[in-house]
């Protein structure tokens, strides 16, 4: 049996919130239905992430696909509107128990080589993605005879068609998920998680589930030493410069839609920011949550500035006031500089010693202490006669 180190990665099954489940819809060609029944939203449709990985324990998957497919560092989010399927109820926990995935196009795994179909694209030559939608097939990755799948022609119509083991009748999907999470997402489970003997069918079936494989190392294979220095992946600015794409496309995933992956900090919500944005530019919830932080703020610097005196010198006025060795004063020092008086740090000098130790020196006194008289008597001598 053959060992895929690659595949050791954890794949997790997450919660997707509601703001990038929205972001999905409304790029779904199918409207967030079911990708597999056809079914409507509201017969309990979930949206799950195509690729998803533990990234507190694998904190370098994300820097190497960015390095690989020709992104600036930090960029990617696994919340992308492009990484999101929406599958019904039924099918949700055979996706979640990797029971079957979605087989992208050959051409949509050939694009990332060269015309021989022997190397990988590297960064400098790697393919923009341009296009909207894209077609999958449904592959089962285990024996499901005992399953079924009932797939609805259109929305709104009756006309419902049951589909058998292993489903050859069953009909080309579009979705607007990207091939490449779908083409991590179907080696990582292929090759990590099916048995043996069904991976060499499906490589029988389908030769070119080894070139998805080729892919997944090396996107994952990690970062190379030079990349530090490459200005197109490290952005040291607080915008990006447009040499390199930002993320999956430009409208999913700039920075006012999708949240930004890790690594570079986001900058402090500010009033100006957020008046500056139209309401087509941020989801609901994100503006809404942004305008409480902001509010928040300000108030809480309010408060600050109104109870400045009423602070103790043991809680200190935060933020406010700091000095030259920046250290935040407190209340009693604000009240000495108020004053005027001097703040300057004391520096100790041959004059400032030599008063300190005549402060400390006890002085003599002038008058004399009283005699002490002995309280002891007198013993008279012993005679001798």
């Amino acid at each position: 049996m053959a060992h895929y180190p690659g595949c050791a990665m954890k794949t997790l099954i997450k919660n997707v919130s509601k703001a990038a489940s929205k972001r999905a819809q409304s790029v779904d060609p199918n409207s967030g239905r079911c990708v597999i029944e056809n079914c409507s939203n509201t017969q309990g449709v979930h949206a799950v992430r195509v690729f998803d990985c533990d990234i507190e324990m694998e904190p370098d998957v994300l820097g190497s696909l960015e390095w690989a497919w020709g992104m600036i560092q930090g960029s990617l989010s696994l919340d992308t509107r492009r990484n999101i399927l929406f599958v019904g109820e039924s099918v949700y926990e055979l996706y979640r128990s990797k029971k079957w995935a979605l087989l992208p196009m050959e051409e949509d795994v050939a694009q990332f080589f060269d015309k021989f179909r022997i190397f990988t694209l590297g960064r400098e030559r790697f393919p923009k993605i341009e296009r909207d939608t894209f077609q999958y097939t449904l592959l089962p990755l285990d024996a499901l005879e005992d399953v079924y799948l009932s797939r609805q022609s259109m929305e709104g119509a009756r006309d419902v068609t049951i589909h058998d083991f292993p489903y050859n009748t069953f009909p080309v999907i579009t979705s607007h998920v990207d091939p490449r999470f779908v083409i991590l997402h179907l080696s990582q489970t292929v090759f990590g998680d099916t048995d043996v003997n069904v991976r060499m069918e499906l490589i029988e079936k389908y030769p070119y589930l080894d070139e998805a494989w080729s892919l997944f190392e090396t996107w994952t294979g990690g970062i190379p030493t030079h990349a530090l220095k490459d200005k197109t992946y490290i952005c040291h600015s607080s915008g990006h410069d447009g040499t390199s794409t930002v993320l999956v496309d430009s409208t999913d995933c700039d920075g006012s839609r999708t949240p930004v992956q890790r690594n570079r900090p986001l900058p402090k919500p500010t009033f100006s920011m957020i008046s500056s944005a139209s309401g087509d530019e941020y989801d609901d919830e994100q503006e809404e949550e942004e305008l409480i932080m902001e509010a928040s703020s300000v108030s809480y610097t309010a408060s600050l500035e109104d109870s400045e005196e009423a602070n103790s010198s043991i809680d200190c006025v935060r933020g406010l006031h700091v000095n030259k060795r920046h250290r935040y004063l407190t209340s009693v020092e604000l009240s000495i500089r108020k004053e005027n008086v001097n703040m300057e740090p004391l520096t100790w000098t041959s004059e400032r010693i030599s008063e300190w130790a005549k402060e400390c020196t006890p002085q003599a006194s002038s008058e004399r202490p009283p005699v002490r008289r002995s309280t002891r008597t007198r013993k008279k001598p012993k005679r001798f006669l």
